[in-house]
């Protein structure tokens, strides 16, 4: 969950971000998303109500501070049309998630 500040004396604003999710721990999405990167499922696969694995949080990189509006890197294995299990990965937001 991140909390916005005021107006930093740059009049910037600044986000104070909680994890509610750490690396290694299952996850599900609670929220209405479709992602259309994989190849296997061409018009769209929703990822609503799966489950998966928290790669980690892309906020940090070599100890720099990033901008990912979309933090957490989740894996999750989905059963395409020809059974076979495909490995999908996705950033998502706080929001989206809920602990499994």
């Amino acid at each position: 969950m991140c909390l916005k500040l005021a107006a930093t004396a740059g009049g910037r604003q600044s986000l104070v971000c909680r994890a509610s999710v750490s690396a290694g721990q299952q996850v599900r999405v609670k929220a209405p998303v479709t992602v259309y990167h994989v190849g296997k499922f061409k018009s769209g696969l929703s990822l609503e109500g799966k489950t998966g694995t928290v790669l980690g949080d892309v906020r940090q990189y070599e100890g720099q501070e990033l901008s990912a509006t979309l933090p957490w890197k989740v894996e999750f294995q989905v059963e395409a049309e020809d059974g076979k299990s495909v490995k999908v990965l996705a950033h998502l937001e706080d929001d989206e998630l809920e602990q499994a």
